[in-house]
């Protein structure tokens, strides 16, 4: 109130911030809220990152810093959330998910069907699970294909699966360090007795992964 140079200051940063989560290439930002500072794009970037390489523990104390600063930025918390259930640390994530109930009205579209898929899938309830992350792929397909997928995979949808796993980019800055989809891809092409196709994903993921047999 006092000071328009602080206000010019703050407002400069949540531009560029928000400009920088824009135009960044990898759709691991694609979805989220607004990033308060350019620390958060930081933290957002080599956070998903570190999700996209499995590194869950790496992905949940990089994100830790800005979350002390700003314990209201959605989308960290949600990759902590994602972080912590991947471990098996069903109350920690549920901690985090009971955090961002409180900020529901503030939430992206996006944030807010990925934390209803999240919450049912912990409480077990497939039926939720599945007609929330259908919401997100629907919005955006490209983006949501890999959860989507992976959800119609846990219930045995395989033709379901394997349109949405292929339509997930591979070749994205985010997917294509990410195993698991080839290993889902391959999964519903076996399912589906489609097992030529099947050896031929198995192939590919292994020149891109050799140390994953």
């Amino acid at each position: 109130v006092d000071s328009l140079e602080a206000v010019y200051a703050l407002l400069g940063e949540r531009v560029t911030a928000a400009t920088v989560a824009l135009l960044n290439p990898d759709n691991v930002v694609s979805g989220w809220s607004s990033p308060p500072s350019l620390a958060a794009v930081e933290s957002l970037l080599t956070t998903g990152d570190l999700c996209c390489r499995l590194w869950w523990q790496d992905a949940i104390d990089q994100a830790q810093p800005v979350l002390a600063d700003h314990p209201d930025f959605s989308p960290l918390l949600i990759m902590v959330a994602f972080s912590h259930a991947n471990l098996g640390r069903i109350r920690e994530a549920d901690s985090v998910l009971a955090v961002v109930d409180t900020l529901s009205e503030r939430l992206t579209t996006s944030e807010r069907l990925l934390a209803d898929w999240l919450r049912a899938r912990l409480s077990g309830n497939r039926a939720e699970a599945t007609l929330a992350i259908e919401q997100a792929y629907r919005i955006d397909p490209v983006g949501r294909g890999l959860h989507a997928g992976s959800n119609a995979l846990e219930t045995n949808r395989f033709q379901d699966a394997l349109e949405r796993l292929l339509s997930a980019d591979r070749d994205s800055p985010c997917l294509r360090n990410f195993w698991p989809l080839w290993h889902g891809i391959a999964q519903a092409y076996h399912m589906l007795g489609r097992y030529e196709e099947e050896l031929e994903v198995a192939r590919e993921a292994l020149e891109r992964f050799p140390n994953v047999r």
